[in-house]
């Protein structure tokens, strides 16, 4: 397996199995009709759509690398402070598929969703908004993701962007309270590994609480963060994404150097007009 960070590559794309709105087939075919030679289907804490992903694949000549995005958290000290709780997603790349481990994983995973699903539901009714699984068209073999509820309070005319349901809303004490389980990082990285696949930071620039974006403070706590979670196996940092600026490309690709990481790149394409947050 060959990660990198080249335009045509995009090992950051979510289907129909997760929060996306292609199959995917689908995906490949839009892989195949932007130029891509290589694409990953990487859908949040499951593996469903990777079979039917790596047979179109191969039917449109594409170089397909299996994938899972991850939802983590583990607590790291940043300047000598005590711990805090920093959620991250963690990418998985050449994993295998029915390796136990990660099946076990993604099996807790959908459950605790659907959980916090029927919380953040009721609660939003309680809040007034109008909003019920049935109005969650994407939502796929019960898979609900804010952003999707998001859509439907858009389509309701609740709020006019996603960035707004999560200001109003999802960023909110309340709504923050209620969240699904996530894996501990360096846990997913030992599963990931495990299962034969090379673990990948995705989006760094956008963990939430180490610091203003862009400030010398998030970079430095960025760095740390890096730097155990490569000592516990990380081997990349997703440092080409969709929107990450030209400086912030090049200082996470510095980072990835100094740490040995491999630098890759991923659009977090959700489907046609469909924004990931």
């Amino acid at each position: 397996m060959f990660l990198r960070d080249d335009p045509d590559v995009d090992l950051h794309i979510h289907s129909k199995y997760s929060d996306g709105t292609l199959s995917p087939r689908e995906i490949a075919a839009w892989a195949k009709g932007n130029g891509l030679s290589m694409f990953s289907v990487t859908d949040h804490d499951g593996v469903g759509g990777l079979a039917e992903a790596a047979q179109a694949a191969e039917e449109f000549g594409l170089e397909f690398v299996t994938g899972i995005e991850m939802s983590t958290e583990h607590g790291f000290s940043f300047g000598g402070s005590g711990s805090k709780m920093v959620e991250m997603h963690i990418l998985g790349y050449g994993i295998d598929p029915e390796n136990v481990e990660i099946l076990r994983v993604c099996d807790i995973m959908r459950r605790s969703r659907l959980e916090r699903n029927e919380k953040l539901l009721a609660a939003i009714a309680e809040e007034g908004y109008d909003i019920t699984a049935e109005d969650i068209p994407a939502a796929n073999a019960g898979y609900i993701s804010k952003p999707q509820i998001a859509r439907a309070m858009i389509a309701k005319g609740y709020v006019k962007t996603i960035p707004e349901a999560f200001e109003k809303v999802f960023d909110t004490p309340r709504f923050e309270a209620i969240k699904k389980e996530k894996t501990d990082a360096f846990e997913a990285i030992r599963i990931i590994t495990g299962a034969g696949g090379t673990a990948v930071l995705a989006h760094p620039m956008r963990i939430k609480h180490i610091g203003k974006r862009g400030s010398e403070e998030m970079y430095t706590n960025l760095e740390q963060i890096v730097t155990e979670l490569a000592s516990h196996g990380m081997g990349g940092l997703e440092c080409c994404y969709a929107s990450h600026t030209e400086e912030e490309k090049r200082c996470t690709r510095a980072i990835a150097e100094r740490h040995g990481l491999i630098s890759t790149r991923g659009s977090d394409f959700h489907g046609p007009g469909v924004t990931a947050d």
